[in-house]
Order: C-alpha cells, then structure tokens, then sequence
C-alpha cells in the first residue's frame, strides 16, 4: 500500500492525467487546415465579369474576436511533442511571405501563417493557415496551442502610401501587433522557466526574427549607414518600425533581468521534491534578431503590391501608360528578393544555432553603393525597356542626391552574406519574368479560345471552346427575337421588309434606329430539337406581319430567289421552314431548305445590292457557305442563348474602324487575333530582356547604370507616336491588365478589382455598424435603417481613389491655379442665354456651371498654371434661342490679350455634347466612322491638339476621346434639382438590403445601344419578374414611370450604351445611391484617372446580359453594402451646383474639385515625342526605322 499512498500524496500526477484526457480527445478531433472560401463568379466564354472577393475581408474578423485559427493546425500536434521544426510566419500572406515560405518548406520546417486577409490560393498547400487579427489576443492563443521554433514576424504595414491616410490605423498594427506577439512571446517564457514538472516539461520559447525597415533612420545625408548609426525616422513606416523594435528590445531586455532573478531565486530555495510551482520570478532568455530591410522588390507577380513603385514602373512601362513618380522623394537603396530571402535564411539559422543571453542582434540587409532617386529609376527602366509611356513628376524636385550609403558589413562578417542583385540587373529580371507571365497568359487564353492557335500553344488537340459549345444548343432558340443578317463582300447586310412584303438586306441606316433591321420571332420546330448545331426553325415578323419565306415557284427555277413576308392564308405557294446550321468554329450560319439532304441558300454581292441562289447539294458538301448572323435580342431564358458570346454588333463597336458591321465580327475572333499578336510581342521581349539580363551581368560598376532613355518628352501629347494608335484590349486577369500587340495604344481600366487591398481601410471601418435590418412600417415616411449612414461615415474618400491620384493629392492637396478668359466681344450676351441654363430635357450646360464656379477661384494669367477658355458649344434652348460655338473667337481673344499664351499656358476648354471633342453629330457610332470628302464624319478641331478638355464623352474606341489627354466629367442631369430635393440628407436613401429590386432601368430603344438596350429589358423567361425579397415584387424593373422612387428601390441600375457610351442616368443613379452597372466596354466614365471605379460600380459585357440576375445576384450582400457606402462617400463628383450657386462648388468635392485635380496630374505629364540625338547616333538602325 506504501506506493499506492506516495502516489496519493503526489497528486499533480493524478490532476494532470485527469485534464490530458479531454485535451488528447479535442486535439484528436481538431480539422488540419481552414476552408476559407472565396467567392468567384465567372460566366462562361469571353465575358469580363468576375467576382472575386478573395481581396475582401471579411468584417466579422475586425474587432476583439479571434478568429477560428485552431482549425489552421493549432491543434494537430500536442504541445509536448515536435514532429518536426516548426515556424510561425505573421503576415505570411503579404510578399516577403510568399517568397521565403517554399524556402522554409524545402528546408523541413512545419510553416504556420497568421495573416489578417482570407488565404490566398498562391500559397503552398502545406501552409497551416490562421486568419487573425494581430491587435487582438489571437497570436497569444496560437502561441499557447502550438509550439514553434521560431516567428518571423513579417506582419505591418510597408507601404507608406498605406499609411499616411490612416495613421491610427498603421500604429496599431505595426506597433501595437507587434506589442501582442511579444506578449505572448513572453508568456512562452515565463512558462519554461517554470517548466519542471510533467505537465509543462519541454515547453518551447520561439526565437523571433523582426522585418523592420532602414526608414528607421531617416535620411542622413552623409557617411556610411551602420547598425549603431543614429535612428531619426521620418515617414510613418520608419516611426511605426523604430517603434516596434524598442519593444522587441524591450522584450528582451525583461527577459534577460527576469532570467537573473530566476537564478537568484533557485539559490536561495530548498530543493523540495514536491515543490514544482511556475513561478513568475524568473523566465528564459529570449533569442532573436531585428533585420533592416530596404526596398525589397522583384516579387513574384501574384504577391507583389501593385501600387509600389518597382511593380508600377514595370507595368505601366511594358504598356505605355502613364509612369508616375516623384522628384521629392530621397533616394533609396534597392534589395533584390532573391537576396533578401538569402539574406533571412542566414538570420533564421544564426538565430537559431544560437543559445540566448546575448543582446537583440541587429543585421542591415541592403544592397549597399548607390542610393538611386526614383527618377534614375524610370530612366534606367526606360533605356531597358524603350517605353513609350507618358512620365509625370509629382514632386518639385526638393530631394537630393545623398552620399550617405547603406552598409551591410555586419551582415557579411556575421552571416557570410553578400547581395548579389545590381539594381540594373534585378529590373532586366522582373521585366523577363513579366514577359514569361505574359507569354504564358496568352498561351493560356488561345489555348482555351482560339482552336485557330493550338498548333502555336503546342496543343495536341484544343477542345470545343465555350462559344461552340453553347452554339451546339440551336433548339434554345425558340421564341427567341433576333435580326438576321447576311455576308455583303465581308460586310453584314441586314434583312428588312420595309414595304409590308418584299423583304431584302442592305446597309442603310435609319436616322437613331441604326439599320432599324426587321425584328423576328423564331419558332423551333419541336421535331428538330437535337444538340447538334442544326435546327428547323420558322421566323415570324413581331407584329404579326407575316412568315419569312420563299415562293415556291423561285426554289423549282433552281437558281435566285427573294425573300418575302407571307401569311398563313396566302394563296401564292411559299416555303417558310428552314433548317439552319452553325459553323463549327464561329456563330456564322447557313440556312437551308430542309430535306434529306437539305439544299443551301447563299448570299453574294451584284453590286450594293445582296441577291440570294440556291446552291447545289454537291457543293454544300465540298464548300459550305456560312454566310449569315443572327443578332439576338431577347430570348425566354436566362443565360444559356445560342450565338450570343459572339455578338457581333458589340464587338464591332469596341474593336471595329468602319461604317459597317464587318461580317466575321465577334469578341472572340479580335480576341483571339490579339492574344496570338500578344503572345508574339513577349516572346520577342523575352528573348530581348534575357540578352539584356547576359549584357547588364557582365558589365561591372557604374557601367551598369549610364544607359540613357531613348526618347526625349515634351508637354505636347499631339507629338506621342502612340496617340494615333488603335486603341488595346484591357483584361483584368493579365498580367499587365493591358494585353499589348505592339501595334496599339494601352488605356487605363477602370473595371479591375484591386489586387492588393490596403488592410488598414477594412481596419478602419471596424465592425458593422448594426446587425438589426428591418424596414419601417411607414415605408417612405419613415426613416431607413442607419446601417448605410454609418457605413458611410466610416469610409475616407481618398480610399477610393486611384494610388496615382491619391499619391498626387497627398503631395499636392491645395488645387491648381486657374485664369478664366474674360473680355471677349458678346460675353455677357452669350453667358445670358437660356440654353446655359438647367432645362427639363437636352441639359448640355455643364460648362456653364463650371466656367462660372472657376471664375471665383480665377488669379491673374500670370500667376496661373492653366488657362481656361470658356467656349460653350452651340446650343438651342426649348424656345430654339441658340449661342454659337465661341472656340475660335475666344483663342483669338486670349492670344491677343495674354502674354505667350500657349506658348507659356496649357489652356483648357469644356465639351459638353453628344461626341465631345468632335464638332458634329451623329446617332449612333458606325456613322460617325465614316469618311467623307476624305475626312472622317467626327473629328475635333486642330485647336485642341494640345489642349486638355473637360469632356462628357468618354468613348475611347472613337476619334471623339483622347484618353491620356482628355478629362472626362460628368454630364449636368435634368434631375438635378429634384434629386438634391430627394436624396442630399442621406436619411433619405435606402442602403441596400432594404431595397427590394435587384435592377432598374428605364429609356428608349435607339442609337449605338440600341441592342444592348433590348436585351436588358428582355425578361429572360420570367426571370426578371422573380422576387428578390418577398413581397417586394419584381426583382427587375423597366420602362416605369416613378423614375426617382425606383432608384431608391433598387440596388443597381445598369447603364447601357445610348447615342454614346455616356448617360447622364449615370449621375442620377450614383446620387440616389443605386450602384451602376456599366455595360459599355470601350467607354471611360467620370474622373477615371483619380477615382477607383471598382470600388462603387460593376462591369458586365454586353453578351453577359442574358444573366445579368444571376450575376448581380450572386454578389455578397455585404459586398454590395459596401460598394454603396463608397458611392455615396464620392457622389458630389456627379451633381453640379445650381445656376444660382455655382460658387457653391468651392465649398464641395464635385465636379470642379475632381476635374481641376485630374488637370493638375495631366499638367505635371510629358509626353514622348522623339528619339534622343545621342541615343540615335549610338543606334543608328533605331533612329533610321
């Protein structure tokens, strides 16, 4: 009985055993790895809509709860047993992460990630993943269900641009997070040092490796930048990293005092066997290590921040867009990843070797020689890369060049360290592996497409893409309305019957109606229903008119026939069933006689005029023509219509030059050409940046760094040899967004969701506001929940913005200074008459709003930086009292009254009207590209080559808008009044979730979206008419007549193409906070050069409105919640002040704030123009081509 009773007294053992049991059970039940979702909607084919909110975080993450992290592996190994080296990466989702993680992965380690943001599908899959918020406790109960060797502790903010918006924010994740982790840390400790008994025997203290920054030490401008060197920060991230090293520091200073206390109580103890107690005396010496880096760059595309400079500078210069930087900024040393990476896997491993008790060692990993001011850096990657992208300066050059040098001494006596990336080097590097993304992009994209490519992909055999395969599906044609078309010498003819009766094609247009094509209702023939590309089909005029059909006596004469309209009771023999086939590898199709062996009908030219034959069995064998397209309009089903993903009337708009509808016109075919010339363009940068690579490798010193930008820039963009140029096709999955064929010109899109979030706005917004959403029994006399004005609240409006503009208001937030000519001959009258005035319809006086608000703020000519040419375009109020366009005389008037005006001044003019900078008028966009008298119908005057235009019209597939030099602001809605009557007190504008319609939208059925138009109203088989919310009704809703009451009952509101891309229904829905939809492809809308359109808008494609519920539909909630918050944060951009206040506009962020901010960026841009007289004497093959 004596063991049994010792074993009594000793009852730790008992209680330990006693608390294992459920332990080993919860920990024999814990899940290995987290599911985190991300949400991705993608419609088949070429659509461009995607959902991906793999950027989003998820509100329910911010604030003091911690998140689900066991389910990351907290739990998969008990805390006394190590299967194996185990690493904790904070902020492992962010770019250093992505980088080392395979490393350490390599090298044995069990990688744990505690990031803030939903797990990227970029990471390795054996990444034990923990989504936390490092402000609260949460790394403190990692810490406790895991042990780890090590941390390295990457979490923080690193860029500066991140935080100088929010500088709470950034404190309480740089320094407050990393105050948490060393909490915890210490926890850890004080725990070993107390861990003698069974129970907490062998508990592990991490070794911490802290990412800081060589910001910490300000800008010296002379000497050489050692360890011990003074620290005096000066930006957010050098204050916030200086910051969280003292408490690093102090960690381990407590730790190294508390290990000295532990000693002395030990020896002043009695050694009792019983007494086992975790004294909070003493802990164990903490091991570690604080490493500076500077600006790391060369990361892989898919973890790289878009907005930091290297990525800028790389992207815009392999597309030519606009490169902006700042001649303010200090220069910087420039670390290669490889070497970082190196570079920390020497500390990891010093660190780890090592036994405690020394002090935080301290390691600067930089490259070391030349500092390089971020001008050196644009014109290096300009010699490299011979962009022609535009450059703007937002600095005034108050940076110099510093001798002060950065050593990493230390780190190569200690560490055997060495970088070995020149800077010269690292960029020939990025630029090739931006080549191979972009090359394997397009391989991607043909190989999936285009089966015209395979053999240039290397694919043994490409399977039906799509487009084909939904074609395959002709019985879904049924009761669907269509026009139908046929092939005219390559051009597409459409069908009429314009008399009643005889029916022809031709490519006449009618006055807003475009061809006003004959609409057809198609009735399957039910026996034919099959999936095999053919189908028996009947067209039926919509009105009833008649069949569609052939006489009898026109197929047994065996050769021409003519279309006509006949009636059921028609005594004239006719043939009104036809079977038509699609073509296996486009949406062409041919109509035939049915039969055993149906007989074709083809079209082909006489002249203008389409005639029809029969053609032979035989030779529809041997040679089938495929001359016809169907243009569908409406169909009684949602998302499945044949022949729609190759829609050739939208294709034409965004990629077509001519007055007609080429015949073989679809998205799918110009994209296809453009992938395949894409793909060749960086296939030959490929081979070029690897000789370069070789080249910059063997040259040694300063050598690596003389080479000179090949072009020369002046502020003219008329001069840029990229400005003719057709323009490119934006896709947001590629990797440089504008896919660049070598023979066009790139535009920015606006349609692309940031790749990157800064996690400090979703911070700064903390929980949501309310939980509780329930409507008010007073319907529009009660008050609506406050969720949105809370919301609303909580978002900065420079969130919204572009980093560009962002970045440009930060160094520049007072606006720039403007003269308004005045003094001209018939100023007074012309400003007096009412067509400058708001009108009930035709509301073209925008310019007079912003001419008059301007004229407040207007300085001296000398003293201004832009001269601002109130011109007003002709225009006729409802009593036709007109005013002359004053362009010439006001230009005449200013040249004669300013000194070198133009010479000195960049001046300024406003567009109000249909097609902007073009001075004519026409429906719909084929007229406008046509010539006459060698000229084409719309073309703006020569006056304003050089001029920047405020514009309405921003449609960057026509002549009428110059995308890098136009402005374009919103167009003055004839609801403005009534709007500000509804919706300025945001009390008034129901947040989403209490809106019952998904969609709204009412106009008419006329100009180049004349189709579009049709196919959103189109109610897809009842889809429209389900309800979105019970009870509420409809969940689309068109063609109503309380225009203003179903803005605010709908939470989108598309915006098809009309006359042109613009609408002034874009305003209007912004203000009543209904967000837009944006259906026009090749079309800029308001301030696209500062404001984030992704943040308040979608896009879908035109051939995607045959889903456009389910679309819609499928967007998150609290995602549409948000981008309404952010509309309403930036609406004043959209309303104009009124005719009596226009000063008021002084006082707002409206149009005049965001137009005069995007004309301050555009002034500070130079644009290139001709070959460097040195550079073209040292290439004289370039200069000569």
């Amino acid at each position: 009985m004596l063991p049994f009773g010792s074993l009594i007294r000793r009852h730790r053992y008992i209680i330990a055993c006693l608390v294992a049991i459920p332990f080993l059970f919860y920990f024999r039940h814990t899940s290995g790895q987290p599911s985190v979702s991300t949400s991705k909607y993608r419609t088949g084919g070429l659509g461009t809509n995607t959902w991906d909110d793999s950027d989003w975080v998820d509100d329910s993450l911010v604030g003091n709860r911690f998140a689900d992290h066991t389910a990351g592996g907290g739990g998969k190994w008990l805390p006394w047993t190590k299967p194996g080296r185990s690493i904790l990466v904070t902020g492992g989702a962010g770019s250093l992460g992505h980088a080392i993680i395979p490393k350490l992965l390599n090298q044995g380690y069990i990688v744990h990630v505690a990031d803030f943001v939903p797990q990227p599908v970029t990471l390795p899959k054996d990444v034990l993943y923990h989504r936390v918020d490092i402000r609260t406790s949460a790394l403190g109960e990692i810490l406790e269900h895991t042990q780890y060797d090590g941390v390295l502790h990457f979490a923080g903010v690193s860029l500066e641009g991140w935080c100088l918006s929010k500088p709470e924010e950034c404190t309480k994740v740089n320094v407050g997070g990393t105050k948490n982790l060393m909490e915890a840390i210490e926890v850890q400790s004080r725990k070993a040092a107390g861990s003698s008994g069974a129970w907490t025997r062998g508990v592990t203290v991490p070794w911490i490796v802290y990412a800081s920054s060589t910001e910490v030490y300000g800008n010296p401008d002379k000497g050489t930048i050692e360890e011990s060197s003074a620290t005096n920060p000066e930006s957010s991230i050098g204050k916030t990293s200086l910051a969280a090293e003292e408490l690093v520091r102090d960690a381990f200073d407590r730790s190294r005092r508390g290990k000295l206390a532990g000693e002395h109580k030990q020896r002043d103890d009695d050694e009792d066997a019983d007494a086992d107690d975790d004294s909070e005396g003493g802990s164990t010496v903490l091991r570690g290590a604080v490493i500076r880096l500077s600006q790391v760059y060369g990361f892989a595309r898919e973890s790289a921040i878009p907005s930091a400079f290297i990525p800028h500078l790389l992207q815009r210069s392999v597309s030519s867009l606009p490169i902006q930087y700042s001649s303010d900024e200090p220069a910087s040393d420039f670390l290669h990843v490889n070497d970082a990476i190196d570079g920390i896997l020497r500390v990891i491993d010093f660190v780890g070797r090592s036994e405690g008790g020394e002090a935080l060692e301290t390691f600067n990993l930089v490259k070391g020689g030349k500092r390089w001011m971020q001008q050196e850096v644009v014109d290096l990657m300009r010699a490299e890369t011979k962009t022609m992208s535009p450059l703007r300066d937002i600095g005034d050059k108050k940076a110099t060049v510093s001798s002060a040098r950065y050593s990493s001494k230390r780190a190569t006596d200690v560490l055997a360290w060495t970088p070995a990336v020149d800077l010269p080097l690292g960029l020939a590097l990025a630029t090739t592996a931006l080549a191979e993304d972009s090359v394997e992009y397009a391989n991607n994209f043909l190989s999936r497409h285009c089966p015209q490519y395979g053999a240039d992909v290397g694919a043994m055999q490409t399977p039906a893409v799509p487009e084909d395969q939904r074609n395959r599906d002709l019985w879904k044609l049924h009761n669907c309305t269509v026009n139908l078309g046929f092939n005219h010498d390559g051009w597409l003819h459409h069908v009429k019957c314009q008399d009643g009766k005889n029916c022809g094609a031709d490519n006449k247009k009618v006055v807003s109606y475009n061809w006003n094509a004959t609409v057809w209702n198609i009735h399957v023939v039910p026996e034919s229903h099959s999936s095999n590309g053919r189908a028996q089909v009947k067209f039926a005029q919509e009105n009833g008119a008649g069949w569609l059909g052939i006489r009898k006596t026109d197929i047994a004469g065996g050769g021409e026939v003519e279309w006509a309209l006949f009636r059921d009771n028609d005594p004239e023999p006719f043939v009104n069933t036809f079977e038509v086939e699609v073509a296996p590898d486009s949406s062409a199709l041919r109509i035939m006689l049915p039969g055993t062996q149906p007989q074709p009908i083809y079209a082909h030219s006489k002249g203008e005029e389409t005639i029809f034959n029969l053609e032979t069995i035989e030779a529809a064998v041997t040679e089938p023509h495929y001359d016809m397209r169907i243009n569908m309009l409406c169909c009684q089903s949602e998302g499945d219509w044949p022949l729609l993903l190759d829609d050739h009337e939208s294709a034409d708009q965004r990629f077509g030059n001519a007055g007609d509808i080429a015949f073989n016109a679809s998205r799918r075919l110009h994209l296809c050409e453009r992938a395949h010339a894409a793909q060749q363009l960086y296939t030959t940068m490929i081979e070029t940046s690897r000789k370069l690579v070789d080249e910059v490798s063997a040259q040694t010193g300063d050598a690596k760094s003389k080479s000179a930008p090949p072009y020369t820039v002046s502020r003219h963009p008329h001069n840029w040899p990229l400005k003719p140029l057709e323009p490119c096709w934006n896709d947001c999955n590629s990797p440089t967004t504008c896919v660049q064929t070598g023979n066009c010109r790139c535009v920015q899109a606006d349609n692309c969701p940031r790749r990157r979030e800064n996690p400090l706005i979703v911070l700064a917004r903390g929980m949501r506001p309310t939980d509780q959403k329930k409507v008010s029994p007073l319907g529009d006399l009660g008050s609506f929940d406050p969720v949105l004005r809370k919301m609303v609240e909580k978002v900065d409006w420079r969130d919204i913005l572009l980093p560009e503009a962002r970045a440009y208001y930060a160094a520049h937030p007072e606006l720039i200074k403007v003269h308004v000519v005045s003094g001209y001959e018939g100023e007074k009258e012309v400003e007096a008459s009412p067509c400058h005035k708001l009108q009930k319809t035709h509301c073209f006086s925008a310019d007079s709003i912003m001419y008059r608000a301007m004229r407040h703020v207007s300085v001296p000519a000398t003293e201004a930086t832009l001269v601002v040419l109130p011109v007003y375009q002709h225009c006729v109020d409802n009593e036709q009292n007109s005013a002359d366009f004053l362009l010439h005389k006001v230009w005449s008037h200013a040249t004669n009254t300013i000194k070198n005006f133009y010479d000195d001044k960049v001046p300024l003019v406003m567009m109000t009207h249909d097609w902007g900078i073009c001075l004519s008028f026409t429906w719909e966009i084929w007229s406008s590209r046509e010539m006459r008298e060698g000229k084409p119908t719309l073309y703006p005057d020569h006056l304003l080559d050089n001029t920047i235009v405020f514009s309405v019209m921003g449609d960057w597939d026509t002549r009428c808008y110059r995308p890098a030099q136009d402005i374009v602001v919103p167009a003055r809605t004839c609801l403005s009044e009534q709007l500000k009557d509804r919706f300025s007190d945001i009390h008034n504008v129901a947040p989403a979730h209490e809106r019952p319609q998904l969609i709204t939208w009412s106009g008419t059925f006329w100009g180049t979206g004349k189709t579009e138009r049709l196919r959103l109203a189109c109610h897809r088989g009842g889809v429209a008419d389900e309800e979105l919310v019970s009870g509420g009704g409809p969940q689309s809703s068109f063609y109503n007549w309380e225009y203003l009451k179903e803005l605010n009952a709908a939470r989108f509101c598309p915006q098809p193409k009309g006359i042109a891309g613009w609408s002034p229904r874009v305003n209007d829905a912004i203000y009543a906070g209904c967000i837009p939809v944006l259906i026009s492809e090749g079309s800029h809308y308001p301030f696209v050069s500062s404001l984030d359109w992704s943040q308040f808008s979608v896009r879908i494609h035109p051939t995607e409105l045959d889903q456009i519920e389910h679309i819609l539909g499928a967007i998150p909630l609290d995602r549409v919640e948000q981008l309404q918050a952010n509309l309403m944060a930036v609406r004043d951009a959209f309303i104009y002040s009124s005719d009596e206040h226009p000063e008021q506009e002084m006082d707002r962020r409206g149009p005049m704030f965001f137009g005069l901010l995007e004309a301050g960026m555009r002034l500070r841009t130079r644009y290139p123009d001709r070959l460097d007289k040195a550079y073209a004497a040292e290439h004289p093959d370039e200069a000569k081509e």
